[in-house]
């Protein structure tokens, strides 16, 4: 892909890897092993990965993506082998005996690099913005182009498939999946934190530029602190008490600096106004607030309200385990 040779050429490679990558693909360990290799240890390692660098790391990005490759790496079952020379065949996976805790070293160290790697590209995106605070912006930005496509979806992946396996088998505080929880959750939650305080700085330095303030919406909802969370704190509510509880810390840091980002965006007013218009006590008279249509600014950031709302919700949970006392 590095190679100086015309477009054509270059064309019919790039066909012919998208369709047969898989099947040069080396086992899982060795994958994780070429993985790491190419991931940017630093912010400026972006910019010196090569065109070839680039598909080579969307191309294992895409295949772990494999639901059998996400339960393998969190230590859920075995790793496929192979069966037959070469590695075209790929069985289904052994599922682990249940009551054995799964080795989950594999995918701390992954979902660790991944959330780095995630937070160099938020950062980028800051610092432009920042930079670009006292100018009307238009079209996209070049640090739209520096994330590998595949790096958010892994890590939802990862994310995703750890909590539906600690909630389908009530795992308790000792279990290896719920450390590896605690552990990723103490990184991604400070970093959210984080990113919030920084966005309500920007907003408040260039309150008069509506651009700016459409920017961060996409920085923000492909940051850590964007879509990811929120399903991570909608699953939290999920799980028993006990596993969240102790992050309360963490979820308190972070409910401040998110609720003075939402009184500086046009979401939690018109959104609270309509909840002072709900109709007492089931009257008829009155048409349902929530069904009149907010405007367009308003409606790009009502997912940002709901996220302060369920992180509250959360909070309020763990407080209220924390004033019950122990069962008899």
């Amino acid at each position: 892909m590095d190679s100086s040779v015309p477009d054509e050429i270059q064309e019919a490679v790039i066909e012919t890897l998208s369709v047969g990558a898989t099947m040069l693909l080396p086992p899982l360990r060795e994958r994780m092993e070429l993985l790491h290799s190419l991931l940017p240890q630093g912010p400026d390692r972006w910019e010196s990965l090569s065109k070839g660098q680039r598909m080579q790391l969307d191309i294992i990005l895409t295949s772990l993506q494999d639901h059998t490759h996400v339960a393998s790496l969190l230590g859920f079952s075995c790793p496929p082998r192979p069966r037959g020379p070469g590695l075209l065949l790929r069985p289904g996976p052994l599922l682990r005996s249940p009551g054995t805790n799964p080795d989950t070293h594999l995918a701390e160290i992954l979902m660790k690099t991944l959330l780095r790697n995630l937070g160099f590209y938020t950062d980028q995106a800051f610092g432009e913005l920042e930079k670009n605070s006292d100018k009307l912006l238009q079209g996209t930005s070049s640090s739209d182009s520096s994330q590998p496509a595949h790096l958010h979806e892994l890590l939802c992946s990862l994310q995703k498939q750890l909590l539906a396996y600690c909630h389908i088998n009530c795992v308790t505080e000792n279990s290896s999946s719920v450390a590896l929880l605690h552990k990723h959750l103490q990184l991604l939650l400070p970093h959210a934190t984080d990113i919030f305080s920084r966005s309500t700085t920007l907003l408040q330095e260039s309150s008069w530029n509506g651009s700016i303030r459409e920017k961060l919406r996409v920085v923000i909802y492909v940051s850590a602190a964007g879509s990811m969370l929120c399903q991570i704190v909608n699953s939290l509510l999920l799980l028993p008490v006990s596993v969240a509880r102790p992050l309360l810390s963490y979820l308190l840091d972070l409910l401040p600096p998110l609720d003075c980002l939402n009184r500086l965006l046009p979401a939690a007013t018109p959104l609270e106004d309509q909840e002072l218009q709900w109709p007492l006590h089931g009257t008829p008279d009155f048409v349902d607030p929530a069904g009149q249509p907010l405007s367009q600014p308003a409606q790009s950031w009502v997912w940002l309200v709901d996220l302060e709302r369920t992180a509250g919700l959360l909070v309020g949970r763990c407080l209220g385990a924390c004033c019950r006392s122990t069962p008899l």
